[in-house]
């Protein structure tokens, strides 16, 4: 009973049949294919809406010029699917049966490519084998230009990928007929001009543009970037720490981030200003609380609180146990750097318009190169846009500080463009990569962008000409500093270690100088500031934050496909 089921379903289906298909075929001189298909379609006994047509695009483009119905504008929507152009004709809201006629004319361009070191060809999947139904009655002619008179002709049929040839009717040396009474589903017929490569170029994009558009792009966007590039900033030497700002504030000024480094830097302030002893022990670093916070600065109230605040007087806490909420001290941080008209906007609101506004304007550049080099093919434009995305992340890793993130970024660079070209078939795909070049360029720049105020220059170069002396390490004027103000190494270690000059701690042992907030080994005070930062980073720290940062064979060739009924 199942099979007679069955069988009668396979009979059901097979009722529907294409009883004549002709195909018309001009080569046209500069390579391109313009095809005219007659499909004349027997639904019988079945009701349909009308049929569909999908056509594999390929790397070509494919230009739909006109569709009928029974010699009459047709009713059809085309979208893209699985990599071809379907062409969908017919009314959803009326079923038809029995005969009808539907005329497909379309345009396949960039249809030539390279046979061998001397040869050209275009190869055309006349009948696709993509066809479900049997096809009756089959007519093509082939028209070529008159300069491919002397091309060599063949003709394959079969299932996709067969080698059979069949055989045709040479007209005259412009001119092929080929007929074939019937063909299965799912087998079709291609045939290959091949001639000589000068008769007709394979397609070659301009690139001349992409090099006249570097030029201009990264002219363009250095100019643009100029408006908020950091101005010269002349430094002369400053011996005390700024009197209005404490090493969280100095941390954001100096170089417009406020993190983690900066964090650990306030840590060691806190000590210096007697709020807390740091204990060093074999099993890590511990802060003993002195006293209540005050008389402290918002900013440094807040970590303080975050810290010990929640302890006695005189208690002890382990520094991996520690939970700093990174963002509530960046936030306040940046919330006063605008308030206070340090900073006109936020580094990371700069940079992302700067990109954004970069990125709208490289756009129509980027997607003419896609277009020069695949057409209307939004499957390949897809994958490859992908793989351009991962360049760009690559590329963003790479510009990230530590030295670890760069080397990661040049793995995912490097491994992005091997699998751009693993899955490369056209030659001038490298355009693709050379029109993101000044965006990679724009990337780079947006790490250098300013947000300072003429206000915050000012506190910049204080705190730059504070550095300067720092990174001196003039003993003589420390010397005399220390006569004058016992705590002077105090005062000035904090913003020492905030400008990565830690060898300052040494000085406490060259000049014997009190350390009463530190308790440990000597010889371990020296790395204190990169032990304190290791405890610190290990510690339950959220910092996720915001930043002021060709053989031939059926099936083988152009066009193609198949269709059916719906």
């Amino acid at each position: 009973m199942r099979f007679i089921i069955f069988l009668f379903f396979v009979v059901f289906l097979q009722a529907e049949q294409i009883n004549k298909y002709d195909v018309n075929v001009h080569i046209l001189e500069n390579g391109d294919i313009d095809v005219v298909e007659k499909i004349l379609y027997d639904f019988s006994p079945n009701k349909r809406h009308g049929v569909f047509r999908n056509i594999p695009i390929n790397k070509n483009i494919i230009d739909l010029i006109s569709v009928n119905q029974d010699n009459k504008p047709a009713n059809y929507d085309t979208y893209l699917e699985n990599g071809d152009l379907v062409i969908k004709i017919g009314d959803k809201d009326t079923l038809i049966t029995s005969e009808h006629l539907y005329t497909i004319h379309y345009v396949i361009k960039r249809a030539v490519f390279k046979k061998n070191d001397n040869f050209n060809a275009i190869s055309l999947n006349a009948i696709g084998t993509g066809w479900k139904v049997n096809i009756n009655d089959i007519n093509i002619d082939v028209y070529l230009p008159s300069k491919l008179s002397t091309a060599k002709f063949v003709v394959y049929v079969g299932e996709k990928g067969s080698v059979k040839k069949l055989n045709y009717q040479k007209i005259n040396s412009t001119h092929y007929k080929i007929y074939i009474s019937h063909l299965a589903p799912h087998e079709g017929i291609t045939f290959d001009v091949i001639f000589d490569k000068k008769l007709i170029n394979i397609y070659k994009p301009n690139i001349l543009w992409i090099y006249l558009y570097l030029f201009i792009a990264i002219l363009g966007i250095y100019f643009y970037y100029s408006k908020y590039k950091m101005p010269y900033i002349s430094k002369s030497p400053k011996y005390y720490p700024p009197k209005d700002l404490s090493v969280l504030k100095a941390g954001l000024l100096i170089d417009e981030v406020a993190d983690l480094k900066d964090i650990s830097t306030a840590v060691l302030e806190l000590a210096t200003k007697g709020y807390l002893k740091i204990e060093y022990k074999s099993n890590g670093i511990f802060f003993k609380k002195l006293k209540n916070g005050e008389d402290l600065n918002d900013e440094q109230a807040i970590l303080f609180e975050q810290l010990v605040g929640d302890i006695e007087i005189g208690d002890i806490r382990y520094s991996k146990n520690v939970s700093i909420d990174g963002n509530q001290i960046n936030n306040w941080l940046y919330d006063w750097g605008l308030k206070e008209g340090y900073f006109f906007e936020t580094l990371s609101n700069l940079q992302f318009s700067f990109l954004f506004k970069i990125g709208l304007f490289l756009l129509p550049f980027i997607g003419y190169a896609f277009y020069q080099n695949f057409g209307f093919n939004f499957s390949l434009i897809f994958d490859k846009a992908i793989i351009l995305v991962f360049i760009i992340i690559g590329v963003e890793i790479f510009f990230s500080r530590s030295l670890i993130s760069k080397m990661v970024g040049i793995i995912f660079v490097s491994f992005a463009i091997y699998m751009f070209y693993l899955e490369s078939a056209i030659e001038y795909e490298y355009t693709i990569l050379l029109s993101i070049i000044p965006f990679v360029f724009a990337m780079y720049l947006s790490n250098k962008l300013s947000v300072y105020t003429p206000k915050g220059i000012k506190k910049l170069k204080y705190l730059l000409g504070l550095q300067e002396f720092i990174l001196r390490v003039e003993k003589d004027k420390i010397e005399r500093f220390l006569k004058e103000d016992p705590n002077y190494l105090d005062k000035m270690l904090p913003y020492a270690v905030l400008f990565g000059v830690e060898h300052w701690l040494e000085l406490y042992i060259e000049f014997d100088v009190d350390k009463s907030w530190y308790v440990g080994d000597s010889v371990m005070f020296s790395v204190l500031a990169e032990t304190l930062y290791d405890n610190l980073s290990k510690s339950n720290i959220n910092e996720d934050s915001d930043s002021f940062s060709s053989g031939g064979s059926s099936g083988s060739g152009s066009g193609g496909g198949g269709g059916g009924s719906w």
